[in-house]
């Protein structure tokens, strides 16, 4: 009974302790579950915000485990940080403005340790990775390259420090940058993904950044340059073998010595300014003069500018009408249309084809009996005439041979042979090689023989991107980068004088020289069509090339075969009517104007008067856009400003202004927002900060959209046009001058506070409405001696009161001349509201001013 009963006693214990112990279990499986759950919780957290925060980190692993991984400059202002690679920029206000990842393609276990060392810069500083013996020591050394008031560079240089008898040649180096909320440009022409800003352009896989289409990348003017609205640009080396990958999140930076850099014979590195701007006193303008700073620091300014005619009249280009169907009786023919249906012109273009096979230097004597003749005959009608040339030589012209056994073509990688090339007018060629001194000579006298020889006033130079060379190659100068060859293309073609034009630009900025966009499709799109042509002016205008040719207006109306481009077929797919007149529009308000495609081929094929729109937007641009662009082509001469611009130049400060791609400037001037779509007859004008007048008269002060703004296809896109007023300071001193003797470009100058607005009111400019407007004010110092004698000349005019009248029509105290050429005052600045009127009273009329002095004056004559 006792042992029942303690049996039973004991049976209860260990149910307790197993229940007990269950318990335990169920709580402990329970603690382990949360604790998973909080790692796993915390895991994603941390993966999202890497994923938010870095979007280039790409299942990097890290590159150091100790405690002091993270790298500070002295001002705070750069942080690295050696554990997850991230690079972080901030600006003054300690607001980041770049952020991205080093040395992405570094694999921790080639490095025993990595040590760090201050600069003797207090905000320089050199990273060591030093190696285990499956690899090479690197050194990413950070300094202060550049500095000049508010805006800072600091260059990032990756290199080997190569060990006796070993060979790092192939060692690569990969640095990342995440586009982050701001807005990028730059970078390059893009034939089939012109977009602006340059945030959405997209190709995931690494392509040379070379001239040239590389699959659907890149196009004939490119710079390694990246401008971002955060007050940062990123500059690549000229000497780097460099590749670049990019999607809407971010973009990278590889070197490495792979084709198409296997010309180059020495170790590879990666080297990069990081520029950077204080905003704190330039809200406003901080964008201009970071890209002024990276112009005149990393590129160069216009030596000069081009030929002026080029600016003012029409370029007339046989290609897109005529294709290779040339002669000498389409060319009087296409000459003579040109005249009688009154259209001005700078130069007539013979294209291609007008030799016998691609390479030679003579002409075609079936086609052109006597060039010369034609040549003179075209001159006696005011045309100049250029010639259409390339840098081939197909197998079968003489030329071939000739370059060949004298090695001035690009050679096989051993140097001994020719290596053979294909372009879109030949299957077997070879290519000049522009980095040999005797070929670019040889193929300069060439073309000044044919100059002496027939009376061509200059030439059309045509491809000249890397994209043309050999698969293998051997350039002559060994030591550089494949981007030499364009830089010496545009460079032997700018010998031969300024009325040359080019489509390549790479470091060519100095030349005064037109650099033509890639020819573009008779479409609406920004693959390739109407909408590119603004975004492709704006990218070049931010890579520093000012003298802007845009192509054949209406496109080249090509035929497709497929995906590719006909250029041997003789069909022409001509363009909607609409598309031809859009695109004349927008073409009024650039710096030269091109056709080909002639405006009468529209006669009686449409109710719409193309030809007649035609002619008036040439009539538009000559007087009213042509002395715009040239004031501000010197301008771009004198300081680098582009002459096309941005919608945000005026202001930087403005956001809604850094996403404008439908729009652009001409200087600070010319506001033009183009109709881009097809049956679109009013859009949406945003104006920017300023006080703009329109067309018709009609003042506006920005920040401002117009909702709806009326722009018919009839009718000169003038209701899409603005001009900017000047505003002296308050207080100024205020001399105006108007005359209607002078150019229809008015002058602003400055010195001292003194301002010499001179005006001309009577010049007309065509309006939409039908009705007439005069132009535009421009902004000018005036030196001591030009004061000095411009006051003179005041005095003297004043003293001969006996040329004048009282005229009791005009507001009290205004005195004219006899013939009411010259009105004039002397005041303090008052209001400067309703300055640019229709007529010459009511500018007189509208005029605000506290009357201080009067000075009287005569005919200027």
């Amino acid at each position: 009974m006792e042992k029942n009963t303690l049996s039973e006693s004991h049976s209860k214990t260990f149910d307790k302790m197993e229940e007990k112990k269950l318990k335990r279990i169920k709580l402990s499986i329970v603690i382990f579950t949360i604790v998973n759950l909080a790692i796993l919780i915390g895991y994603l957290v941390i993966s999202l915000t890497v994923l938010t925060k870095h979007e280039c980190s790409d299942n990097v692993k890290p590159l150091f485990n100790g405690d002091n991984h993270k790298i500070l400059n002295s001002d705070k202002q750069i942080i690295h940080d050696l554990l997850t690679r991230d690079m972080f920029v901030y600006d003054s206000s300690k607001n980041r403005i770049l952020s991205g990842k080093i040395g992405m393609n570094l694999v921790l276990d080639d490095y025993k340790e990595i040590t760090t060392k201050e600069g003797e810069n207090k905000n320089d500083y050199r990273i060591w990775f030093n190696a285990t013996s499956r690899a090479a020591n690197l050194i990413l050394d950070v300094t202060t390259s550049k500095k000049s008031g508010s805006i800072t560079c600091q260059t990032y240089d990756w290199t080997i420090n190569q060990k006796p008898d070993t060979n790092y040649a192939n060692q690569e180096f990969e640095d990342c940058f995440n586009l982050g909320d701001s807005y990028w440009y730059g970078q390059a022409e893009n034939k089939n993904q012109q977009f602006w800003p340059i945030n959405n352009i997209e190709f995931k896989e690494y392509t040379p950044y070379l001239t040239g289409l590389f699959g659907d990348n890149w196009s004939s003017i490119l710079e390694r340059y990246w401008l971002s609205s955060n007050g940062v640009a990123i500059i690549v080396n000229q000497t780097i073998p460099l590749f670049v990958k990019k999607n809407r999140t971010s973009f990278c930076l590889l070197a490495s010595s792979k084709e198409p850099y296997h010309n180059q014979h020495f170790i590879t590195k990666l080297k990069y300014d990081i520029c950077k701007i204080d905003k704190t006193n330039v809200k406003d303008s901080y964008l201009n003069k970071l890209q002024l700073f990276v112009i005149n620091n990393y590129f160069s300014k216009p030596s000069g500018i081009p030929d002026e005619r080029m600016f003012k009249s029409p370029i007339w280009s046989t290609w897109a009408n005529f294709k290779k169907k040339i002669n000498e009786s389409t060319i009087k023919m296409f000459a003579h249309e040109i005249l009688a249906n009154n259209y001005t012109h700078s130069q007539l273009e013979i294209d291609d084809k007008w030799q016998v096979s691609y390479g030679d230097f003579s002409f075609d004597t079936q086609k052109f009996p006597n060039m010369a003749s034609l040549i003179e005959y075209l001159n006696s009608f005011d045309f100049r005439t250029t010639l259409w040339v390339h840098p081939f030589a197909n197998i079968d012209s003489p030329n071939f041979l000739f370059q060949a056994f004298n090695f001035l073509e690009v050679r096989a990688p051993d140097g001994l042979r020719p290596a053979f090339t294909s372009w879109w007018d030949g299957l077997a060629a070879i290519i000049l090689d522009t980095t040999n001194p005797n070929a670019t000579n040889w193929f300069y006298s060439e073309l000044e023989k044919i100059r002496q020889t027939t009376g061509i006033d200059s030439f059309k130079f045509d491809a000249g991107e890397v994209n043309w060379l050999p698969k293998r190659f051997w350039l002559n100068d060994g030591s550089i980068t494949p981007d030499q060859y364009s830089m010496g293309y545009a460079r032997m073609a700018s010998r031969l004088g300024r009325m040359i034009e080019v489509r390549t630009g790479c470091q060519t900025q100095d030349l005064p020289i037109f650099v033509r966009m890639l020819d573009k499709d008779s479409t609406w799109g920004y693959d390739n069509g109407l909408k590119s042509v603004v975004t492709t002016g704006l990218v070049m205008s931010i890579l520093g090339y000012p003298f802007i040719l845009p192509d054949m207006i209406g496109g080249n109306a090509y035929i497709f075969n497929g995906e590719d481009i006909d250029f041997d077929s003789e069909l022409i797919a001509y363009p909607d009517y609409q598309l031809y007149i859009r695109w004349a529009q927008l073409t009024a308000f650039l710096p030269s104007m091109q056709f080909s495609i002639p405006p009468w081929n529209y006669n009686n094929k449409t109710k719409v008067p193309v030809n007649q729109i035609c002619r008036e937007l040439v009539n538009l641009h000559e007087r009213l856009v042509y002395p715009v662009l040239i004031e501000y082509a010197k301008n771009a001469v004198e300081t680098g400003e582009p002459v096309i611009r941005p919608v945000w130049w005026i202001d930087n400060s403005d956001e809604k202004t850094l996403t404008i791609s439908d729009q652009f400037l001409v200087g600070n001037d010319i506001l033009v927002a183009p109709i881009l779509d097809e049956n679109q007859y009013k859009r949406d004008i945003y104006l920017p900060r300023g006080e703009w007048i329109a067309e018709n008269g009609t003042s506006f002060k920005g920040p401002l959209v117009l909702k709806s703004y009326q722009a018919p296809i009839e009718v000169i896109p003038m209701s899409c046009h603005f001009t900017q007023k000047v505003r002296p300071p308050t207080g100024s001193r205020l001399l105006m001058l108007f005359s209607d003797n002078l150019s229809n470009i008015y002058s602003i100058f400055e010195y001292e506070e003194t301002y010499i607005i001179i005006y001309d009111p009577m010049t007309p400019v065509r309006s939409c409405s039908g009705k007439y407007s005069g132009g535009i004010p421009f902004l000018k110092e005036l030196n001591e001696e030009e004061f000095l004698e411009l006051k003179t000349a005041f005095e003297n005019l004043a003293r001969k009161k006996e040329n004048h009248t009282f005229d009791r029509s005009r507001p009290t105290g205004l005195f004219t001349s006899r013939n009411d050429k010259f009105i004039v005052r002397m005041g303090y600045y008052d209001e400067f509201e309703r300055l640019v009127k229709k007529h010459q009273q009511d500018y007189v009329n509208s005029l605000q001013f506290e009357i201080q002095e009067m000075v009287e004056m005569v005919d200027c004559d």
